[in-house]
């Protein structure tokens, strides 16, 4: 390990988690404005499936011991691609801190891979605003692949919608639905950017992670077929539309709008002044336009870099 003189590192803890969103903030506030981050996505960072906090987190202190960034691999089928996400506090840029990270990260990317698989990667993102991060990851040999959007509107209070002719909606029915959530999942996402099909045994551990909430997530038939879901999230400070697909057969019929507006709905309920979901800019299925029409703005960008492990 290169840190710099004094600097140190040890594993993230599950009890860590003030400590990680501390730094994020410092981070969001430097390039943001303000503060950004969410416990319940760090939380869940850290409950992902695969994951093992000893050999894939790193917590970096200064020489006083104060916590000043973090790096974190995670990827259930790292033989397809894993996520390297790490961030250092903007006091502390420009002492090779985010490089050593890195180069940790990918090396332990590279442990995670079995034998004999090939055509692996890593991503990692920056903001679009942080070009220094851009700069160090083009450095270490990544290259953008894809823009994401970080949008939001504010909700007040959001009338429930009827649902389109023919179409019905209902909560998911935890263990009794699972096998129909996955499919329809695995189905309705299988033509996007950086798909990867997840076996059933993986994709129900995912239930495990903190902030699930199987009443936050509802299912559409038409007759006995499964053609949509929408997946919501709270977390401290605002409500999530976490995910939302739609067969491609029933594309067309409003099904995604009814579905976002069910979402926002739910969420006003629920008590929450604003949603905030992330998509995929370049998304092929129209889903940014979608979003738009229904009243949501960009309010931030992220770059995705990739780069193959082998």
């Amino acid at each position: 390990m290169s840190l710099p003189a004094g600097y140190s590192a040890r594993p993230v803890r599950v009890d860590d988690l003030e400590s990680l969103v501390a730094v994020a903030n410092a981070f969001d506030v430097w390039d943001f404005g303000r503060p950004d981050a969410e416990p319940e996505h760090f939380s869940d960072d850290l409950a992902m499936p695969g994951m093992d906090l000893e050999r894939d987190t790193w917590f970096v202190a200064d020489p006083h011991g104060v916590w000043v960034g973090f790096g974190i691999v995670t990827g259930p089928q790292p033989e397809h691609s894993q996520d390297l996400y790490a961030l250092v506090h903007p006091d502390h840029h420009g002492r090779g801190i985010g490089g050593e990270l890195i180069d940790l990260m990918e090396a332990r990317a590279r442990e995670r891979v079995p034998a004999g698989a090939s055509g692996a990667l890593t991503r990692a993102s920056a903001t679009s605003t942080d070009s220094s991060a851009a700069a160090l990851l083009g450095s270490k040999g990544y290259f953008p692949a894809r823009y994401f959007w970080h949008m939001e509107r504010d909700l007040g209070n959001v009338p429930e919608p009827d649902p389109p002719p023919g179409i019905t909606v209902r909560r998911y029915r935890q263990d009794i639905d699972d096998r129909v959530l996955y499919e329809v999942m695995e189905e309705s996402f299988s033509g996007h950017w950086g798909f990867e099909p997840t076996p059933f045994e993986i994709w129900v551990r995912y239930k495990e992670l903190p902030s699930e909430d199987p009443d936050m997530i509802s299912l559409t038939f038409e007759r006995d077929r499964a053609v949509g879901f929408v997946i919501e999230k709270a977390t401290s400070g605002v409500g999530w539309v976490e995910m939302l697909g739609v067969l491609e057969a029933w594309r067309g019929r409003g099904i995604g709008s009814f579905l976002l507006r069910f979402a926002f709905a739910d969420l006003s309920r629920r008590g929450f002044a604003s949603a905030r979901l992330n998509v995929d800019a370049a998304n092929e299925t129209g889903a940014t336009r979608l979003y738009e029409r229904a009243g949501m703005r960009v309010r931030r960008e992220w770059l995705i870099f990739e780069r193959p492990l082998s």
